[in-house]
């Protein structure tokens, strides 16, 4: 009974019907321009959910303050600097900056055209991406990073050099976010309840070669050639919570604080809270 009370009280931090609609009211204020090139616009309009693609940033704007407070003692309009790592066409980068007018916000994505969208649009600091991060211009540190829906789609290896390259943009005292595929996942994607992930399904026996490698090793992953990339670095991966920690225990000043299930928090991932020492 302890155990199931400890469960419900965290959870009903992130699922009652007021945890995240302390930022509904800056609706009005958001810039919404839709690039034709935004991915994910579509998939709300499809739905004729098209306003929830606005209401789903200011709900996680919610959480990351939350977040922030809890674990940084920090609230977001306190963050000097902040990075969407991966911010694609500004679902959250819009919502960030109705949130904070004057805040120094960098948009941060391996697609440049992504990234000037949200400078012109969003006045946001332009922060562009490489699949070799060891590239990246990195001029400072920063209070705040979140990264949303990209581990999902790249290899183990590129976690562990992002993870590197967050330690050094982080100012200490920042926190770090990111989303992942953790082990509850894998149930989701033998059913085909993640095909929206991928431009198409795999067949039977990869899939089950996959599994079969993320059982053993802790991650998978299953690559295509797409926009983002030429070769198969970018698709679908998977990481279990001990690989999580057992990476970051690689890097003295990077400190997990907590782990949240995709079903019990509003990114619908996995969210890994990460404290700079």
């Amino acid at each position: 009974m302890k155990n199931f009370l400890t469960k419900f009280q965290r959870l009903s931090k992130y699922l009652s019907p007021t945890a995240g609609e302390s930022f509904l009211h800056l609706e009005p204020l958001i810039n919404k321009t839709i690039s034709p090139k935004d991915a994910l616009y579509p998939v709300y309009k499809k739905d004729n959910t098209e306003r929830n693609y606005f209401v789903s940033g200011l709900r996680q704007l919610a959480s990351f303050d939350h977040l922030l407070h809890q674990y940084s003692g920090k609230r977001l309009a306190e963050c000097r600097s902040i990075i969407d790592f991966a911010c694609h066409y500004g679902r959250i980068l819009r919502c960030l900056r109705a949130a904070l007018p004057s805040g120094k916000l960098y948009a941060c994505d391996i697609d440049r055209e992504a990234v000037e969208f949200c400078v012109k649009e969003f006045g946001c600091l332009p922060l562009y991406g490489s699949w070799n991060l060891e590239d990246m211009i990195i001029d400072n540190q920063h209070d705040f990073i979140f990264c949303i829906s990209l581990l999902t789609h790249t290899r183990k290896e590129y976690f562990s050099k992002a993870l590197k390259r967050w330690e050094t943009m982080l100012q200490p005292g920042g926190l770090l976010l990111f989303t992942y595929l953790g082990e509850d996942y894998i149930d989701e994607w033998i059913s085909g309840r993640l095909d929206h992930y991928v431009p198409s399904p795999v067949d039977k026996v990869t899939l089950q070669s996959k599994v079969a490698e993320f059982q053993k090793f802790g991650h998978t992953f299953q690559g295509y050639t797409t926009g983002y990339s030429k070769t198969d670095d970018y698709g679908i991966g998977f990481l279990n919570k001990d690989l999580i920690e057992s990476e970051l225990k690689a890097h003295a000043t990077l400190k997990l604080r907590d782990v949240i299930s995709g079903f019990e928090n509003k990114f619908s991932q996995d969210l890994a809270v990460v404290l700079k020492l």
